[in-house]
């Protein structure tokens, strides 16, 4: 039995996961050729299907270029629609508290999406690690959170996933916090080796810098250890941006719009520099808005690294991961000149956790 070993992150903004493709030799003497693979899915659901029976406009449909469609998830609890463009579809189901990673039949469906896409359909047997945010791995009642999970993550899962079936066997779990990914992502290879010189892990202090939807992760490894003082987390993820935002837009245009779908609004922004929305038959930039919301942000995030890290000069690297690095990353690099931001920080934590995954001894109980 082949059981690949693969990494998820529950994050609030979007479900992220990658692991590790590996290319067996045709013939015995050629080295196998493995590559990095990600899947991204944004943390929508709701109850409903795509279906919309014989309701048409006559062949007048238009759809954008590339626009995917929800996935319908179907099991013995029901029916959900995750990912992609939900909210046309379907009312929204939000859950932004830790909470969320206790069992509930929404995340179960976001998780079976992600891991069906990671494990190409059909059945397969995987071992996962499991990216949380920093101060739910440093809370008291963590122990009690990674076993909620375990309780409702093990073990099989049969579905259907837009009406194939699929079938998903989890057989060991690691939860592990969602930075020390980035600082794997920097430093291992595809077989999970260090790949750095030896005395960046040994000597050198390389700190994370991890900002996603919901949270602020700081992480600092110095000496080959996790540094307390200088590790925490904040809520100061481009949520309060999305909050600020929607505030704004309820304020001035009388709208109402989820924090989900305000934050593909910034991640428009961010892509394009561009964000258009028709309100009352006009088109509005909501250009400024969004600016002054990520600026509010910005000032907030550098104050917190400010009172975690002071000017961060002691520090041998520092690392950018995570979505909102992507819209930090200007006046983050005026505080801190020497940062580096990781390639493909959306997925950088997950692509570290899944080098990690291939080394062995990673997992207890599975053979090497």
């Amino acid at each position: 039995m082949t059981i690949q070993r693969l990494c998820v992150d529950l994050g609030n903004g979007g479900f992220k996961g990658a692991g590790v493709r590996i290319a067996k030799p045709a013939e015995g003497d050629q080295p196998e050729v493995r590559e990095i693979f990600t899947a991204f899915l944004p943390s929508k659901v709701g109850v409903g299907s795509v279906g919309m029976g014989a309701l048409s406009l006559g062949g007048f449909e238009k759809r954008a270029r590339g626009e995917e469609k929800p996935i319908q998830i179907v099991s013995d609890e029901g029916a959900y629609l995750v990912g992609h463009n939900v909210e046309r579809f379907t009312t929204l189901l939000e859950r932004f508290d830790p909470s969320k990673y206790a069992d509930s039949p929404e995340l179960r469906a976001v998780t079976r999406a992600l891991l069906t896409q990671m494990v190409d359909g059909g059945t397969s047997d995987v071992a996962l690690i499991v990216a949380l945010p920093v101060d739910v791995m440093m809370a008291p009642n963590a122990k009690e959170t990674i076993k909620g999970i375990e309780a409702w993550l093990l073990g099989e899962h049969r579905f259907t996933y837009d009406g194939k079936e699929a079938c998903v066997n989890v057989h060991v779990i690691k939860a592990m916090a969602q930075p020390v990914g980035a600082f794997f992502s920097w430093g291992l290879d595809l077989r999970g080796e260090w790949v750095r010189d030896e005395d960046d892990l040994t000597e050198a202090s390389v700190a994370v810098l991890d900002s996603g939807f919901n949270t602020l992760d700081l992480l600092l490894v110095k000496q080959g250890r996790i540094e307390k003082r200088y590790t925490g987390g904040d809520n100061l993820g481009v949520r309060v941006a999305a909050q600020e935002t929607a505030n704004a837009l309820r304020a001035r245009y009388g709208i109402d719009k989820s924090l989900i779908e305000v934050d593909a609004f910034i991640r428009q922004y961010i892509e394009k520099g561009k964000v258009q929305l028709i309100i009352a038959g006009e088109k509005v930039d909501l250009k400024p808005m969004i600016r002054q919301a990520l600026n509010s942000l910005a000032t907030r995030t550098v104050d917190f690294v400010q009172d975690t890290w002071g000017n961060a000069r002691e520090f041998s690297y520092v690392l950018l991961a995570g979505g909102g690095a992507l819209a930090l990353d200007a006046p983050i690099r005026r505080h801190i000149p020497h940062a580096q931001m990781l390639p493909d920080p959306v997925h950088a934590n997950a692509i570290g956790l899944a080098k990690l995954a291939q080394r062995p001894g990673t997992f207890k109980g599975l053979p090497a």
